[in-house]
């Protein structure tokens, strides 16, 4: 698993693509879809301190995250929709390079570390939705509360100041139709869920690269345009078949105290290739259902007491 900053990802994103052909324009501002009937031509949109412009284009590509003006403009059907399920606050710690990728939950409670880009360490601290007011009265105190069933953590950090303020988030669950007249949605605009399991980057990477081979299947006329975004959107959803569900249930944090549960990690602790194969269950390496019929499952599951 890895984390750059979003500050360092999207440099090297945009230097890509500009190295790939890209025109690429940054502090533009887009205001406004361009319409003839029900069809997306183009969009009107302003460069800082600049005058209005408008730009037709054969299809507008919406990756602007959980409010998109695309999604917004078309009305698009949002599916399997869910509110929030659970909150977390985060913020970035100077002077824990000692610190890996680590995952700790209590009851109610998540906890995670993993180092990122420039020294920093992010560390997250999360309950279910049904704790949010009281959380959020005094942040602070929560969060390092929070933190501090991790003993080791919360001491790391005892004497250290996080180098940013503290920034929440509380994210919902949902499918929208990404693809209609003249446009397509990608990543968070078209598929979101709990952050819990770290996935918003690497679904939009996945999601990024089937519309791609969509479009190019239609601009080439090698299928009907309209064919290879539903084609996109199928796909799309069959990479999440299971996962989606898994992932709002695991957002709950019920269950995670069950003897059962607590052996299993007692047992993945111990055993780093069991470990990493069930680390793969998140990355989708490693088959689900598989892991969990597997022996070493039954057997760990089995001793609880």
């Amino acid at each position: 698993m890895i984390a750059p900053r979003r500050t360092e990802l999207d440099r090297i994103l945009v230097k890509a693509a500009v190295e790939a052909g890209a025109e690429v324009r940054e502090e533009f501002v887009v205001r406004n879809l361009l319409t003839e009937g029900e069809r997306v031509v183009g969009i009107e949109g302003q460069p800082k301190g600049g005058e209005s412009v408008t730009e037709r284009a054969r299809l507008v590509i919406s990756a602007d995250g959980k409010n998109p003006l695309v999604a917004r403009t078309v009305d698009t059907p949002t599916y399997g929709e869910h509110a929030p399920t659970a909150f977390y606050y985060y913020s970035y710690w100077p002077d824990l390079s000692n610190m890996g990728l680590e995952f700790h939950w209590r009851h109610h409670q998540f906890v995670l570390s993993i180092p990122t880009n420039d020294g920093l360490t992010c560390l997250v601290a999360g309950r279910p939705m049904e704790y949010y007011r009281e959380f959020s009265s005094d942040v602070k105190r929560n969060y390092h509360e929070t933190i501090a069933i991790a003993p080791e953590l919360a001491d790391s950090i005892g004497k250290l100041h996080p180098v940013e303020p503290y920034r929440g988030m509380a994210v919902p669950h949902y499918f929208r139709r990404p693809y209609g007249p003249g446009w397509a949605l990608v990543g968070d605009s078209g598929l979101c869920m709990d952050p819990l399991k770290g996935h918003g980057i690497s679904d939009a990477f996945c999601d990024a690269e089937l519309l791609a081979a969509a479009i190019d299947a239609g601009f080439s006329d090698r299928q009907p345009l309209e064919d290879a975004l539903a084609e996109y959107e199928r796909d799309r959803n069959a990479r999440k078949a299971g996962y989606y569900d898994r992932n709002r249930e695991a957002s709950l944090m019920e269950g995670w105290d069950e003897p059962t549960i607590l052996q299993l990690r007692a047992g993945l602790r111990d055993d780093r290739a069991e470990a990493d194969r069930w680390a793969g269950t998140i990355a989708f390496s490693v088959d689900y259902d598989e892991f969990y019929s597997s022996r070493f499952v039954k057997d760990a599951m089995a001793s609880a007491v």
